[in-house]
């Protein structure tokens, strides 16, 4: 995962440790890149925004299939 320094920033203007924004990250990436049945080449886009005292985080692959949802063991 490359390091972005906004995730600092964003964090640091909040008073808090990035840490729980980083590993939901890292989570949504691992799962977009280990289930989304994409083309080698084809890339995972990113985008966090602030949104009240929270930092709302998306992951998008570049499968053209629709997650299925599966029950958890």
């Amino acid at each position: 995962m490359r390091s972005d320094g906004s995730w600092r920033l964003i964090a640091v203007a909040r008073g808090a440790s990035p840490a729980p924004a980083l590993l939901v990250l890292s989570e949504l990436l691992t799962n977009a890149i280990c289930h989304a049945r994409v083309s080698p080449g084809r890339q995972v886009e990113t985008r966090y925004r602030c949104i009240g005292d929270g930092v709302r985080i998306e992951v998008h692959d570049a499968s053209d299939e629709r997650p299925i949802l599966s029950v958890a063991r």
